[in-house]
């Protein structure tokens, strides 16, 4: 099992460690969507999975975070999915997606 790219279905978004990102705090610090980013908060001690998918830097914890006020996609990462050959199909299947992070640029 990769944690590279996945899809956060609770908060409609790429994460895993090949996905860069802005701290979820709203800092304005780069940091990806691994878990070595992720909150430790509200974890299930029997499955280290079961926890909030929440990312920030070092100086913030989960309770710094409102999900309602996450922040947008890292340009980075919305260039490589609008552009880079890999992404073809996905941008293909999922016009609506393409159409929101072109939007968004």
């Amino acid at each position: 099992m990769s944690w590279a790219v996945g899809w956060d279905f609770d908060h409609r978004r790429w994460l895993g460690y090949g996905v860069p990102a802005y701290c979820d705090a709203g800092c304005g610090a780069e940091n990806d969507r691994g878990l070595g980013w992720r909150c430790e908060c509200g974890a299930h001690p029997s499955d280290p999975l079961e926890r909030p998918t929440l990312f920030v830097c070092s100086d913030h914890e989960c309770t710094d975070v409102d999900e309602n006020a996450l922040p947008p996609e890292h340009p980075d990462w919305v260039d490589h999915l609008l552009t880079d050959g890999s992404w073809a199909q996905w941008r293909s299947e999922n016009p609506d997606e393409v159409l929101l992070l072109s939007e968004a640029r």
